[in-house]
């Protein structure tokens, strides 16, 4: 069994490419001030060499992958599937901005499947306290967080609702689904 470890925050990139537009920042500024966007704008410190080393071997093992295209819900079904494991998670322990989540309420997105390039998902057996620790040291205090259990099988279960629920194959960005947002 391994525990599934998400560093940094679910649809971050994206969001901030969608407020870096200009078009989009002045419809959202009628709704929100500048300032609490600020999150979205403001560069993420360097990495300490603890995580970045962690990450290189994580890798070489085949344990680690960084969200991208497709967001969280892509990365945590890619390296699952590669590692030929089910899991039980948690949508509620995936980290996300509330900037986030407002920007995607206001153009309908799906936070968790809206790039999230820097963001990482982890497959544990120890070490989960120690990357976390890394990571919010790096990136703050909830830039990291547990957010489920991997073990033998193929269902991907969403637990933290009254029914189950399972996740889908990937479908493509919400960037390209909502291309009028980014084009």
């Amino acid at each position: 069994m391994y525990d599934i470890v998400m560093t940094g925050y679910a649809g971050l990139f994206g969001s901030r490419l969608i407020y870096e537009d200009q078009r989009w920042r002045r419809e959202l500024s009628l709704h929100y001030s500048e300032s609490f966007f600020a999150p979205l704008v403001k560069p993420e410190s360097e990495a300490p060499l603890e995580l970045i080393e962690l990450k290189k071997v994580f890798s070489e093992k085949g344990l680690y992958m960084e969200a991208g295209e497709g967001g969280v819900y892509a990365a945590l079904w890619e390296l699952l599937r590669s590692n030929r494991l089910g899991a039980d998670f948690s949508q509620r322990a995936i980290p996300v901005l509330q900037q986030t989540i407002e920007l995607c309420e206001a153009f309908s997105l799906d936070p968790y499947r809206l790039r999230s390039d820097g963001t990482g998902i982890w497959l544990c057996q120890g070490e989960a306290f120690s990357i976390m620790k890394a990571a919010k040291a790096a990136m703050g205090s909830g830039a990291a967080a547990l957010i489920g259990t991997a073990q033998k099988g193929t269902a991907i279960r969403r637990i933290d609702g009254e029914e189950t629920a399972y996740l889908r194959r990937p479908s493509e960005d919400e960037l390209y689904r909502h291309a009028h947002l980014y084009m």
